[in-house]
């Protein structure tokens, strides 16, 4: 077992109290993306759904697929997987509609062509109204220097090669392309609101000459089918929650949404349609559903629970999401701040299913961390804040006191070098800041009178705590050098600068160093650090990198520093003078023929 100091372990748990863990949601959503998937339980469904995309990009035949499971298996959750593309081969493209459950058994068609449009509203439309121009000459006369081509014209060519479409959705659709290429842009707005189903009055639909409205049944599907087929990948449509309507309406509107998905796949090419439904009610919605269609079904296909091991990874993968999101390092303890056997508990009390297992993960967390954190305490008790001017300074007794009482004075000069690498992270922070001091100490001709320190530990009331390193100079200057434990500088410190200037100002308070020096993320803030931050006043330095400031650092110490460095290095050093940045080379006189 891995074990982690009070420090450390106060940090994780802080940010854990305060932060949302993955764990708080744990009903997958249509409308919120899902960021973990363990791909062990869903292999049967994910193959089976490969397939049916790849069998449709090749033929562009309408593909029905059938997923069941039980409650928390999954279902929603398969959702995102596909919209991920994440188990999709480079090569295979297409869109990924998510359909909820419909809120009533009447106009589903409008409902499907809604959560279409949601998904890709202005780009379908885009996208296929370039297409339908281009195919029936509108674009070739254009660039030919016709100046108007009418929507009309190009509707009624277009209906040789879409019998029976509806005349008012080709209409809309030419309109739309038209407007920006032709200056039609009343026509283009009227038509972009037709299509996406806004209202609009009697003189607007009379300008663009429709009829008809979008949310009528036939005029719905139409659409539907002019987008869906005119587009340059399937489309694929995840009816979710399949058996809702049975359970709120009854076998009547579960049987008007089977008739709907029927005329959805026998009208439609181009298209795949995934349908989710709890395994325990399957076999009743199956029945409602007529022969014809259960016999262009897919084989059904089953969402199976984790095992013991899917659980463990899935806390491991999420743990180290949050960790990520919150700028934190991945704790050594992969299972931190749970047990590893806990998961076997766990398995056993949610048999595998995976919205119970995520329940029972945050009830340990939740458990395990108000075990953990003690009572809420007022700022200043919490940290010993106390006003700057009633802060001592250490003198060189006092300072070599609490070194010893560790048993580790400090060194003599050492050089960094060897442990640096251009790999942003707390240690090679310190190590750079110290590399620094060092080169200009040697260039100074003061390399004697410095000595540095990686990793100074001390002891304040028995608990022993960490700063990243320190520079002492002289009998009465010690500078203790800390950076918080992020995992890159390209996001605020958040919790991890509190703690970080916490021990600084500790470390202060306590007579250990005499000043402090910060080097945090750029844009670092919070409460609680601003408040430690503000009362320690001029005694800690906080210097703020990015990302590629922090880099330079590193890769620049033992020749230049970094311009951020400076007062750090005039503190120590005070006759320093940073080199002067080379002016750039002026550009060569460009002399014209006629001046020659």
């Amino acid at each position: 077992m891995i074990i982690m100091d009070d420090d450390e372990q106060e940090m994780y748990f802080e940010v854990i109290k305060t932060t949302p863990t993955p764990f708080d949601r744990y009903v997958s959503r249509g409308d919120i993306e899902d960021v973990v998937d363990i791909p062990g339980p869903r292999m049967e469904v994910e193959r089976g759904a490969m397939r049916a995309i790849r069998f449709t990009l090749s033929d562009q035949s309408a593909r029905f697929l059938p997923i069941v499971g039980n409650a928390g298996s999954g279902k929603t959750h398969f959702y995102w997987v596909l919209k991920s593309k994440d188990i999709a081969p480079q090569d295979m493209n297409y869109i990924t509609v998510y359909v909820p459950s419909p809120p009533s058994p009447t106009r589903i068609l409008l409902h499907v062509y809604t959560a279409l449009m949601d998904e890709v509203g202005i780009e379908i439309l885009k996208i296929v109204a370039e297409k339908i121009l281009t195919d029936f000459g509108a674009t070739e006369s254009m660039r030919r220097g016709f100046s108007y081509v009418s929507a009309e014209q190009v509707a009624r060519t277009a209906m040789r090669f879409y019998p029976g479409l509806n005349v008012d959705v080709l209409k809309a659709i030419i309109l739309f392309g038209l407007g920006k290429k032709t200056g039609q842009i009343e026509e283009l707005q009227i038509a972009e609101a037709w299509l996406l189903g806004e209202a609009i009055s009697e003189d607007e639909m009379d300008k663009i000459g429709v009829k008809s409205l979008i949310e009528d049944d036939d005029v719905c599907l139409a659409a539907i089918k002019l987008f869906v087929e005119n587009m340059d990948r399937p489309i694929i449509l995840y009816f979710d929650e399949l058996e809702i309507p049975f359970r709120m309406f009854g076998e009547d509107s579960e049987t008007r949404l089977w008739e709907t998905m029927k005329r959805l796949y026998n009208e439609l090419q181009n298209v795949v349609i995934i349908a989710s439904c709890l395994l325990e009610v399957w076999d009743k919605i199956e029945s409602l559903a007529d022969s014809a269609m259960r016999s262009r079904m897919e084989s059904t296909l089953r969402l199976y629970p984790f095992k013991v091991e899917d659980i463990k990874e899935f806390y491991v993968r999420a743990m180290n999401h949050f960790w990520d999101v919150n700028n934190l390092p991945d704790p050594e303890d992969k299972f931190f701040p749970l047990a590893e056997f806990v998961f076997d508990k766990i398995y056993h009390r949610s048999k595998g299913n995976p919205r119970d297992s995520i329940k029972l993960i945050r009830k340990a967390i939740d458990e395990k961390t108000d075990s953990y954190i003690e009572p809420d305490l007022t700022l200043p008790e919490a940290v010993g804040v106390i006003p700057p001017a009633q802060v001592e300074v250490a003198t060189a007794e006092t300072t070599m006191a609490v070194t010893q009482e560790v048993g580790k004075e400090v060194t003599p000069s050492v050089e960094l070098a060897e442990i640096l690498a251009i790999d942003v992270n707390p240690g090679s922070i310190v190590g750079g800041a110290l590399c620094s001091v060092q080169a200009i100490a040697r260039n100074l001709g003061k390399l004697n009178e410095i000595s540095l320190d990686l990793d100074f530990e001390f002891i304040i009331d028995k608990k022993k705590q960490k700063l990243g390193g320190t520079i002492k100079r002289g009998p009465y200057m010690l500078i203790g050098v800390e950076v918080p434990s992020v995992k890159s500088f390209d996001k605020p410190g958040g919790v991890a600068a509190y703690y970080a200037i916490r021990r600084l100002h500790d470390a202060i308070k306590n007579g250990v160093i005499t000043k402090g020096c910060l080097i945090t993320p750029s844009g670092t803030k919070g409460n609680k650090y601003m408040q430690v931050r503000e009362s320690a006043g001029n005694n800690i330095m906080v210097i703020e990198l990015n990302q590629e400031e922090a880099e330079d650092l590193i890769r620049k110490c033992q020749e230049k520093p970094i311009t951020q460095l400076t007062p750090f290095i005039k503190l120590l050093f005070p006759d320093y003078e940073p080199e002067p940045e080379p002016e750039p080379e002026p550009e060569p006189e460009v002399r014209s023929y006629s001046e020659s």
